[in-house]
């Protein structure tokens, strides 16, 4: 698990997949030191004893970044974010004391937890059931927005219900079904068999280490994301170049993975007459609010406001429409142009002010691009108009 948590964040994968790696190598690490102190190991390496605490308050707020950054290309930590890591912090400050203490000190605190019941044993101001029941239900609730935000984010950019998705959903499932034997056997700990807690335990990292196998075998799930987040991620880069959008879509693709025949193939699936649908309508609509007068819209920034993965709409103006975005883009605009000088709107106007209205950075570019779809150029099709 730490070697895969290691893997995930060292790889060029999806920002999605970096925040699982960090959360792999907080499992790997509570995993070894709860493997300390179900063996009674932790004796031999008491400064261990209590590290992992603080950072069981991080598996919650990671998976729900992890869901989170799936949810939303170009997802980036923001303040608001760094407030889910309070309890981590208020804990380990709360530990702080301890912390500091002599090895020979923790070790006789280890012993103390063992020899005494949980219902009460302290674990710095709170106890140890009371810092477990937050920690499990916190993680509880986490889990549950995960799982609502999936359900209602995650179709669009998976609109079969692919392994991704059924992956995903029966993950946190799982992870909530074990925390709540967690939460439940330490809420009634008194009814429950001694013991019985370390079942939720147990099942807890056994999900964790499920998850991990699954990424081994299937490790094309973490390259299909990280395409659609990548290309997000890296928008300004893909903004600054006005080329051509295969080009654009090489650019996002692994090195391996660079062939427009083989995206063709990838995203075949996804282009059900369904989503081919969804993708036209939500084009009309843009259309429609005229948004496409936007100065420097580009495929990226349209991909984000119409809120279809980026692959999957250059590979539609690619293979579907059989219209480069460009060249659809600018036709909208001198159209637009035109529809300005015919309803005599362009009276008072100069040509810059004209190109600009229409979206256009450069009068050349407006001049060069008027001419070609026209056959005129502006100041001649407003001369034949007054005619």
């Amino acid at each position: 698990m730490l070697f895969l948590g290691l893997s995930l964040l060292i790889r060029k994968v999806a920002i999605a997949f970096k925040i699982l790696g960090a959360n792999f190598l907080v499992m790997g690490y509570l995993l070894f030191t709860t493997y300390l102190v179900y063996s009674g190991l932790m004796t031999q390496y008491p400064h261990c004893f209590k590290t992992g605490s603080p950072l069981m308050y991080l598996v919650g707020p990671l998976y729900y970044y992890f869901i989170l950054a799936l949810s939303r290309p170009g997802f980036k930590m923001s303040g608001v974010h760094l407030l889910h890591l309070l309890p981590f912090v208020l804990h380990t400050v709360e530990l702080g004391p301890f912390f500091i203490l002599s090895a020979e000190e923790k070790v006789e605190a280890f012993y103390d937890l063992r020899n005494s019941e949980l219902l009460s044993y302290p674990w710095g101001i709170l106890s140890f059931r009371s810092h477990t029941l937050l920690k499990s239900g916190l993680t509880l609730l986490y889990m549950a927005a995960g799982f609502f935000l999936l359900r209602k984010s995650l179709t669009w950019r998976f609109p079969e219900k692919n392994m991704v998705l059924l992956w995903l959903q029966l993950d946190i499932v799982l992870k909530a079904l074990t925390l709540g034997i967690v939460f439940f056997s330490y809420l009634f700990l008194e009814v429950f068999p001694k013991q019985f807690y370390r079942v939720g335990d147990m099942l807890f990292f056994s999900d964790f280490i499920l998850c991990a196998i699954f990424l081994l075998l299937y490790p094309e799930i973490s390259k299909e994301t990280h395409i659609a987040e990548r290309n997000t991620d890296d928008s300004a880069q893909q903004e600054a170049v006005h080329g051509d959008d295969e080009a654009l879509l090489e650019d996002v693709l692994d090195e391996e993975e660079a062939n427009p025949k083989e995206v063709a193939n990838r995203y075949t699936r996804h282009f059900t007459p369904e989503y081919l649908n969804g993708i036209e309508k939500a084009l009309a609509q843009w259309v429609l609010e005229e948004k496409y007068l936007v100065m420097d819209t580009t495929l990226a920034r349209l991909a984000n406001i119409i809120q279809i993965p980026y692959p999957h709409l250059s590979y539609y103006f690619n293979y579907v429409s059989k219209h480069k975005y460009k060249d659809w883009h600018n036709q909208l605009k001198i159209d637009y142009a035109c529809r300005l000088m015919q309803e005599g709107k362009s009276k008072n106007l100069t040509i810059d002010a004209i190109a600009m209205t229409c979206g256009f950075a450069s009068k050349a570019t407006f001049y060069r691009l008027f001419k070609q779809r026209i056959g005129q150029t502006p100041s001649e099709y407003l001369e034949e108009l007054s005619k």
